[in-house]
């Protein structure tokens, strides 16, 4: 038989409390942004899907892609022509 060892004083840091006042301010900026910026949300949907799902079929992508494009072109055109206007 073995003789029983002394266990050695617990050295770890006890856990860190949830803070949830952090969490709710995290939660109210991800909504802001979703209302400002709603394609960047499908966006980002489409990647986090397409990541966990193992891959979209070419074909689906092309047109995701296709569509994205267009509104980013759109978007940014129109900031464009909008930061014109008003350096003018």
């Amino acid at each position: 038989m073995s003789t029983p060892r002394a266990v050695a004083p617990a050295t770890r840091k006890p856990p860190r409390r949830y803070d949830t006042t952090r969490a709710v301010e995290r939660a109210r900026d991800l909504r802001a942004r979703l209302r400002a910026n709603p394609l960047a949300t499908v966006g980002v949907g489409a990647t986090l899907g397409w990541l966990l799902g193992g891959g979209l079929r070419p074909r689906t992508m092309r047109f995701l892609m296709a569509n994205a494009g267009r509104a980013v072109v759109g978007a940014v055109l129109a900031a464009a022509i909008n930061g014109v206007q008003k350096a003018d």
